[in-house]
């Protein structure tokens, strides 16, 4: 989880590095590939999926400097495939295994949606993700790149389905929607709606802390 969300911010902070000088380049771009390496040795479909979305938002980002991106992207790749290599402690039979087994593999469906829903302790998030995008849709200032990205994000992991492997990429969207959540909550405690969303916001939390208490003897019996 922490992997395909630092990958993608990583990337962007490579992207936004690339406007300075080049010697504040490197150790972000070292930091990109072991994000990109650790998230491959996790799960090669999120590794894929951040390599894709960080690949895009670094040639939006980089505006002038666009020509050196595959060049960042592609070093940065090499040595994820190291670092891959070296989490199956340079066996070559478990290595190409990795792509050859079809982790990656993947369909669309809506079942994380609907168990993620369907739980009650969830539904101070569903809430709050329900302001926010309404928020979001009425509210010109909420509409930038820094909001507009995790909710892309979320709604291109949130109805993914992997169909050789055992995961849920449900969670993989979570600190995706957390970030466009708290995004726009911020922009709105700026206006003067600031007192009426502050209330919202510590009501949803207060609710959100309840109901995780209140599941814990669920996870103790389970």
């Amino acid at each position: 989880m922490w992997g395909l969300y630092g990958l993608v911010y990583t990337a962007i902070g490579v992207a936004h590095a690339m406007h300075g000088p080049r010697r504040k380049w490197k150790p972000r771009i070292a930091l990109l590939t072991l994000a990109l390496g650790l998230t491959a040795a996790a799960h090669l479909l999120a590794a894929i999926l951040g390599f894709i979305a960080s690949l895009i938002l670094m040639f939006y980002l980089a505006e002038r400097r666009r020509s050196a991106v595959l060049v960042i992207v592609t070093y940065a790749a090499i040595g994820a495939g190291f670092i891959e290599f070296a989490c199956f402690s340079f066996r070559p039979s478990a290595f190409v295994y990795v792509f050859t087994g079809g982790s990656a593999r993947f369909w669309f469906s809506l079942d994380g949606v609907r168990a993620f829903a369907a739980d009650v302790a969830n539904w101070p998030v569903l809430i709050a993700a329900a302001v926010a995008l309404i928020v979001y849709a009425g509210f010109r200032r909420s509409r930038y790149f820094g909001n507009t990205t995790p909710l892309i994000l979320v709604l291109a992991t949130a109805f993914l389905v992997t169909t050789q492997v055992f995961s849920t990429p449900m969670l993989w969207a979570l600190p995706f929607l957390f970030t466009f959540i708290a995004g726009v909550f911020s922009d709105v405690l700026e206006t003067k709606n600031r007192r009426l969303f502050l209330a919202t916001a510590g009501l949803l939390v207060a609710s959100q802390i309840l109901a995780c208490i209140a599941t814990l003897p669920l996870i103790a019996r389970g």
